[in-house]
């Protein structure tokens, strides 16, 4: 089994074949066999992640204690587990 096209998982997770074995018999008494393979497309970090605003405004004291929290921004990754990590 080969591929013929990439493979993105976030486009496509898994992938289900059904393949077909044919003997060399005679034509009218050929046998055949199927199975079905099912692959699963495994993760690259291949996605960068994704801020849900292009920018942030804050304003803060200049008192403003050093170690103290300012602004939460959050991020999105397409990837997958440790890959997707924002």
């Amino acid at each position: 089994v080969r591929t013929v096209v990439s493979l993105d998982r976030e486009t496509q997770a898994a992938y289900a074949l059904v393949v077909e074995a044919i003997d060399n018999g005679p034509t009218g008494s050929r046998r055949t066999g199927t199975a079905t393979v099912y692959v699963e497309v495994l993760d690259v970090n291949d996605n960068k992640p994704i801020f849900l605003q292009n920018t942030y405004e804050t304003s803060v004291l200049e008192t403003v204690p050093r170690g103290t929290s300012i602004l939460q921004v959050q991020a999105t990754d397409a990837d997958q587990g440790e890959n997707g990590r924002a």
